[in-house]
């Protein structure tokens, strides 16, 4: 942990050396995952996402029907979060804000805010936001490491993507094009900040870190794990090295 002085006092600082012990993993264990994931996310010249016609609630609705028809266990959490969790669509034409999830939204649930901008990529933002409360409601306080929690959230991705498939939606192609486009983003923007920090453990700590490890984790664990270890990983009892290990033998 490093430490900076400001206005007379020491702050201290967290470090990539302190990211790396908090999730117990190796510079070298994070490089391979990296290098895992990087015959997965293909760029998709995406021009216009298509035009979505569902009014926020809706949106919102539909987020939590994923998570009902892709997990048999914990539908008492899913329905609280729709039911009780404070959300604010923002008009993303417009405000230039950001989507995120906080724990506490003055009711003893999450707060959420949300963009929304008309077309397809609002279901993937909500569903990522909406696996985002779901994580910290079905964790009950529990400590979740930044690359798990947002490892939950893309497997809410994940889960989008399959139920629109299999309900033979009109948006499965259109949505699962804007998924990879906004993969390949991530994953080319993201990845060499990730990858430039490994290089120097005092790199003072940056969230974006965590989206890199958490997009190939989650596809993985999509594929490979059963529903009550994914279910786990909501429910914050499995750590990233049990999460690692887990893949590494299936």
């Amino acid at each position: 942990m490093g430490n900076v002085l400001a206005n007379g006092r020491v702050v201290f600082r967290h470090t990539m050396e302190d990211w790396l012990n908090l999730h117990e993993v190796s510079k070298s264990e994070c490089q391979q995952i990296l290098l895992l994931g990087d015959a997965d996310f293909e760029y998709v010249d995406l021009k216009k996402p298509g035009k979505l016609e569902l009014s926020t609630d809706e949106i919102w609705q539909l987020a939590s029907k994923v998570f009902l028809a892709s997990y048999t266990i914990g539908h008492e959490v899913i329905l609280s979060v729709e039911e009780n969790c404070k959300v604010h669509f923002f008009d993303g034409k417009i405000e230039k804000n950001r989507s995120f999830t906080v724990n506490e939204g003055g009711n003893g649930y999450p707060y959420i805010q949300c963009c929304h901008r008309g077309n397809i990529e609002d279901l993937i933002t909500a569903q990522h936001e909406f696996s985002h409360a779901v994580q910290i409601v079905a964790s009950q306080g529990r400590f979740v490491a930044p690359v798990l929690r947002e490892t939950c959230a893309y497997l809410g991705e994940h889960s989008l993507l399959k139920y629109l498939n299999q309900t033979n939606s009109q948006w499965s192609s259109v949505t699962h094009a804007a998924w990879k486009r906004n993969s390949a983003r991530t994953h080319e923007k993201f990845d060499r900040i990730l990858l430039e920090a490994l290089e120097e453990p005092q790199t003072p700590y940056d969230y974006n870190w965590n989206y890199p490890l958490a997009r190939v984790l989650a596809k993985e664990a999509n594929e490979h794990l059963p529903e009550d270890l994914l279910w786990g990983l909501f429910r914050g009892e499995t750590s990233l090295r049990q999460l690692i290990d887990k893949l590494a033998r299936n």
